[in-house]
């Protein structure tokens, strides 16, 4: 299993004991309620839930949680950036601040350490009329796009004459 440190500590996990991982899936932005996987989860002995998830569904489970009676067994959280595209905080009504919910976020215009990044920054800030970085929305997937075009870009100029395939291989040998 490929849990950190960081990981283990959020999620509570001693070190040296492996986690034993279950699952529950869930429709994207078809779910009207996620509680049956999170009692799902419990019944099978989740000490912790790891979520693939936006903001949406996010959202609804802290929502959900938040409904339930003070003695309901809530699960300490960790989530990957999707959660952070948007905002969460104002879809789950707040509710989510009262939950172990922590979400991890592979860049942050607040962070940027390249001259690259600040000019993304500054370009995407006039774009989205936005001044305040902490505001930001979606900042891991801007940059995970503008690398992709970068890397395009990078395939692109290599070729004698542009074609899928050609393009395709182009960015494989990357």
């Amino acid at each position: 299993s490929c849990i950190t440190a960081i990981e283990r500590k959020i999620l509570s996990i001693p070190p040296g004991k492996k986690p034993r991982l279950i699952g529950e899936s869930y429709n994207w932005g078809g779910e009207s309620t996620l509680l049956p996987q999170y009692h799902n989860l419990l019944k099978n002995g989740a000490e912790a839930l790891i979520l693939v998830a936006n903001e949406p569904e996010a959202a609804l489970l802290a929502t959900e949680l938040a409904a339930q009676p003070p003695s309901y067994q809530r699960l300490p959280m960790l989530s990957h950036w999707g959660v952070a595209g948007g905002d969460t905080v104002a879809l789950s009504k707040g509710t989510i601040k009262n939950l172990n919910f922590v979400f991890v976020q592979s860049f942050s215009f607040q962070r940027t350490r390249t001259a690259a990044a600040s000019r993304l920054a500054e370009r995407a800030s006039r774009l989205l009329a936005i001044s305040n970085m902490d505001a930001f929305p979606a900042q891991v997937g801007i940059a995970h796009a503008y690398d992709l075009m970068m890397m395009i870009g990078s395939a692109i100029s290599q070729l004698d004459k542009i074609t899928g395939p050609d393009v395709a291989k182009a960015m494989t040998d990357i």
